[in-house]
């Protein structure tokens, strides 16, 4: 068990809100302490210890926002984009090229469990679910009785519209109770196999069974259980880093809860358009730059984050003046100085707000 489960419910809802509800501003300020506080950058004492301490924190947030995110997916769409049967694949021939036809939709699948579930209620669902797990991994494996377990109770549950949710938090203040919600469910699966088994069963697409259908589950959300998986394993920095490189069907994995306004300031130092832009796809668009800027790492790019994270409060400290360098030729003396005397005190106001 991670160390972040056994902390009370209440807290942990607490900073999943508190920084999955400004994913830009937490992801932001993060690349920022990153720059300016590892030893491989730009190293300063002050900001490698509030990196540290920011980073713990930040991914606990995205662990048991991992967890939703997870219990979600298998919870409202494993009953309408699970097929567990045989799909043969045809194809159409698109100028020259061979293209699959889809030929199943959630309406289908939602029936078809329907259907199973009248004619032999949760025990004929599992052994369904049970045929399909035993066709695509016909070799034990530890957690497969976990496996089939959490595959069926999710569809029975959904099928008798349990939790009461809304699929995805539509203002602020849904936020914490669309949290609590996934966190209290998953208490139902919780165990050393749920990650694992949680892979394998979004990891069924296009095998034996035809799996998950395309916009649901399938391999973006293994990858989301992979990475969750390797929270204990991992550096705080390297696992926030990591879940930074994820998505979910949509967008970005970071962004699902509804946003604060404050994002929208920060959207603008990102990216710059002619016309306004509506703030859910303004924030994808300014999380992709981020995270860009933060994978090239060049001098414009550092200057980008370090201009931007001065910014996330709508104040304003020239980092754009500073000489930032190469990695290896980290400024010094009075300029480092003046950077160092400006961000401190920001930053630091920055941190505690979030």
């Amino acid at each position: 068990m991670a160390d972040v489960e056994r902390e009370p419910l209440s807290v942990r809802v607490q900073r999943v809100v508190k920084y999955l509800s400004r994913p830009l501003t937490s992801a932001t300020l993060f690349y920022a302490l990153y720059i300016l506080g590892d030893e491989h950058l730009h190293y300063c004492r002050l900001f490698a210890q509030r990196l540290r301490t920011f980073s713990e924190d930040l991914a606990k947030a995205l662990y048991d926002y991992g967890i939703c995110m997870v219990v979600k997916e298998l919870n409202l769409h494993a009953y309408e984009a699970f097929y567990p049967l045989y799909v043969p694949q045809e194809y159409v021939v698109v100028r020259g090229e061979r293209v699959p036809v889809k030929r199943i939709d959630p309406a289908e699948v939602s029936a078809f469990w329907q259907e199973i579930y009248e004619e032999g209620g949760e025990k004929r669902v599992e052994e369904v679910v049970r045929e399909c797990v035993n066709k695509v991994y016909p070799q034990y494996f530890p957690g497969k009785y976990e496996t089939v377990r959490m595959l069926a109770t999710c569809i029975v549950d959904r099928l008798n519209n349990q939790p009461q949710i809304m699929i995805e938090p539509r203002n602020l203040r849904e936020n914490a109770r669309w949290v609590r919600t996934w966190l209290e469910y998953y208490q139902k699966f919780k165990s050393s196999y749920f990650w694992d088994a949680a892979i394998r069963i979004f990891s069924i697409t296009g095998k034996e069974c035809e799996g998950w259908i395309e916009g649901y589950g399938g391999k973006n959300y293994a990858m989301i259980a992979t990475v969750m998986r390797e929270y204990s394993r991992l550096s705080p920095v390297t696992f926030v880093d990591h879940c930074f490189s994820l998505e979910h069907q949509t967008a970005v994995f970071i962004y699902k809860l509804a946003t604060s306004p404050e994002e929208d300031h920060l959207i603008g130092c990102f990216v710059k358009a002619k016309k306004p832009i509506p703030s859910a796809l303004g924030i994808i668009f300014a999380l992709r730059a981020l995270f860009n800027a933060a994978r090239r790492g060049s001098e414009e790019d550092v200057r980008l984050i370090l201009r931007c994270a001065t910014s996330a409060r709508q104040d304003w400290v020239a980092f754009g003046f500073v000489d930032i360098g190469k990695a290896s030729n980290p400024p010094a003396g009075l300029r480092l100085r003046q950077l160092r005397m400006k961000s401190e005190a920001f930053l630091r106001r920055i941190a505690r707000l979030l």
